[in-house]
């Protein structure tokens, strides 16, 4: 192929068919141009995203090893190529490791993603033919990806994946081959050995990490919609999103908004406002145009889509001061496929927006099991426990309580935390609400006291 290409630039018999060298020049310049323009569109619109994406430094290795990892984590970042090259970033070492891309690494990715993604839907006859594929194919990505490295990594992992890998959850590949491939409970899966977070990049991760978050007034806030009547536009009623979301309130000393309340324009609001954000609604990939994935909030009185749909153009235009980000809704943390920059999802669009972590979802997800999931997690973070410890604490103790099919990697391993992984530092106090509810009932009662007081002194 090259060497047609000399041929035809070189060879006269070529020279009447030749683009003439100010014609190319002037096409360069209009690409520039071009290129140009769409910079300082994104630059307006996007300023968030131009500021991580064109103008933070990247961070070298040694400032990657001192202010992002402790002597218990390990940065694991992949590079798809030809051959898979894989950084490994210790708090005293940096290793290098390149593994060959063998033949069966893509079938592999082929088979095991909708084979944890479908469980629920493949019928009872294709369930064992199917949990044996499964465990084939966990274990031989586990052998390709992790083993190679496993002496090198610490108890907690942070994985940042290249291309297709950024949809495969690492916590459910298998360490060692099962015999019985039907008993998902007793799996030697990677999530056992390690707490696995996940990130975009190792710049995105220091942005993440070392970003504001000082600007809040309050410490939680929880959106519980209603999607009475909204079946015909694929958002079904959620049975556990409140029953969640007040659980947390309680957990975190935090407000809530519910049914009716939980509006779009309620959310825009006071999001900057809120230290921990919990959103517990329906979310949405749109194939076609990830701008317009969305969450969804209550409809109310709302008319048009864009009052009550969140789409992702719009997450990304937010100045939030969140710490922390749960979006227990379906489809969040996967997205569209762009090459050489990762996947574009709506937990993305929340980190572009200055979150400093998420709590996101690979598929549409269970939701009862989100519930189970979420409040177990959030107790281990009330008991000041890592991030991602917590969130492996809370999916371990949802495996040990099922039975064999429900612990499935279906239920549990779309879940994935991103960003800082860090001790969610909580005030112990009590929100304003409550504190007005009890100083009225302060006040009532010595108002009553000093009613009965009188009346004693009269008789």
């Amino acid at each position: 192929m090259e060497l047609e290409k000399e041929k035809y630039l070189y060879d006269p018999a070529f020279a009447d068919n030749r683009i003439p060298l100010d014609s190319l020049n002037i096409l360069i310049f209009q690409k520039k141009e071009l290129f140009n323009r769409v910079l300082r569109d994104i630059r307006q619109n996007y300023s968030k995203y131009y500021e991580l994406r064109y103008e933070n430094p990247i961070p070298s290795v040694p400032e990657i090893q001192q202010t992002l990892l402790d002597t218990s984590q390990t940065l694991v970042e992949y590079f798809v190529g030809s051959n898979i090259n894989i950084f490994i970033l210790n708090r005293d070492r940096f290793d290098v490791i390149q593994v060959p891309r063998y033949t069966d690494f893509e079938i592999l990715l082929d088979t095991i993603i909708p084979l944890i993604r479908r469980f629920r839907s493949e019928s009872t006859a294709k369930l064992k033919q199917n949990s044996e594929a499964y465990a084939a194919a966990a274990y031989r990505l586990y052998q390709y990806l992790i083993a190679p490295l496993e002496d090198l990594i610490k108890r907690q992992l942070i994985v940042v994946p290249d291309d297709r890998l950024g949809y495969l959850p690492f916590d459910a590949l298998l360490t060692a081959k099962v015999d019985s491939v039907m008993n998902f409970r007793e799996h030697p899966y990677l999530i056992r050995r390690h707490s696995i977070s996940y990130n975009f990049s190792a710049s995105i991760l220091a942005e993440m990490s070392q970003g504001s978050s000082d600007g809040y007034s309050n410490q939680y806030v929880g959106f519980a919609p209603e999607f009475d009547g909204m079946e015909s536009q694929g958002l079904h009623k959620l049975l556990f999103n409140e029953q969640e979301i007040e659980k947390a309130s309680d957990l975190l000393n935090g407000e809530i908004f519910v049914g009716k309340e939980a509006t779009k324009n309620n959310f825009l609001r006071v999001q900057r406002e809120y230290g921990v954000i919990h959103l517990d609604t329906h979310g949405k990939v749109n194939v076609g145009d990830d701008d317009f994935s969305f969450l969804a909030f209550s409809k109310g009185s709302a008319s048009q889509e864009e009052d009550y749909l969140l789409y992702l153009k719009e997450i990304y235009n937010l100045q939030m001061q969140a710490r922390m980000v749960i979006l227990s809704a379906c489809e969040t943390g996967t997205g569209h496929l762009f090459r050489g920059e990762g996947i574009s999802s709506i937990a993305r669009g929340f980190s572009y927006a200055g979150a400093r972590s998420l709590v996101a979802t690979r598929w549409s997800v269970n939701d009862k099991t989100t519930s189970q999931l979420v409040e177990t997690f959030l107790n281990e973070i009330k008991q000041g426990r890592q991030k991602d410890l917590a969130l492996r604490s809370a999916i371990l103790n949802y495996i040990d309580r099922q039975n064999s099919f429900y612990a499935h990697p279906f239920f549990w391993s779309s879940f994935m935390l991103m960003g800082d992984s860090e001790v969610l530092e909580l005030d112990e106090g009590l929100p304003w609400k409550r504190i007005l509810l009890m100083a009225l009932g302060i006040i009532i009662i010595l108002y009553l006291l000093k009613s009965i007081s009188k009346n004693k002194r009269g008789f």
